[in-house]
């Protein structure tokens, strides 16, 4: 992956963020202040979360899949594989489309991919985390087989 893609991956990250898109992951890791509001650092924590998944953890070999259309990145997911109690599980992580590039069936492509690829590394079930109000995620996954399976909770602790 070189530095144009890391740059365009997070230009749409970015294009991508708002409350809609925004989970426990993206809460956990700072780039969002609550469910519903991006942190004023985002930018600088996605350059490094990206930096981190390609660049800082080999063993993880995560998977990063690009759609291009006219030479531009218009969209990504990114996956790894986990081992979970002897057996091996995939972790959609993300899956962006830029806001301007939706209802293409590039979401749809994308997903494949990363099916292909968490297959391909031995995994033998996938999990998605989705925000609620993202219903076009939910949408997506739901045609793709997937069923809501938790729903993540939180609380602040002094």
């Amino acid at each position: 992956m070189g530095r144009r893609d890391v740059k365009e991956v997070l230009e749409i990250f970015s294009a991508a963020l708002d409350e809609r898109y925004l989970t426990h992951y993206e809460i956990q890791w700072g780039i969002a202040e609550d469910e519903r509001t991006v942190s004023k650092n985002a930018a600088r924590i996605l350059k490094r979360y990206i930096q981190w998944l390609f660049m800082s953890k080999p063993l993880m070999k995560p998977g990063l899949f690009v759609a291009e259309l006219d030479g531009k990145v218009v969209g990504f997911s990114i996956c790894w594989v986990e081992r979970r109690r002897r057996k091996k599980v995939g972790e959609f992580m993300d899956l962006a489309v830029h806001p301007g590039y939706r209802r293409r069936g590039i979401g749809t492509r994308l997903t494949e991919k990363t099916h292909a690829y968490l297959l391909s590394k031995g995994a033998t079930e996938v999990y998605a985390a989705v925000n609620p109000n993202n219903s076009e995620s939910a949408s997506l996954l739901n045609r793709m087989g997937y069923r809501c399976v938790s729903h993540v909770y939180r609380k602040g602790l002094k």
